[in-house]
């Protein structure tokens, strides 16, 4: 499944990448589902801004930080907090271990 997303500079377009993101890899208990993501930006800077915003995501719901976006995804998934907190934990880890594929 392809998602396109057009809008001009300064409109949220990385938040929005970065919570389709995080519903992605949170959906499932594959914690190595980042793997299977392409996600294409036009800029280095903007890849860079876009994992950062990931990783900070997944570390703050992994300490149980349940922040408006973590509300919002869990809404939007249908999963509980607590099992959004666990993943998050075991996509991080995942993720760190094979950084080069993120």
């Amino acid at each position: 499944m392809f998602q396109v997303y057009h809008a001009s500079a300064g409109s949220g377009k990385t938040f929005t990448l970065v919570k389709e993101y995080l519903k992605i890899v949170l959906r499932t208990n594959n914690s190595l589902q980042f793997k299977q993501i392409l996600a294409i930006t036009f800029t280095n800077k903007a890849a860079g801004e876009m994992k950062s915003r990931i990783l900070d995501s997944l570390n703050k719901f992994s300490q149980g930080n349940e922040n408006e976006m973590a509300k919002s995804i869990s809404q939007e998934i249908s999963i509980p907090f607590k099992k959004i907190k666990q993943r998050a934990s075991s996509v991080l880890e995942a993720i760190m271990q094979n950084y080069a594929t993120f």
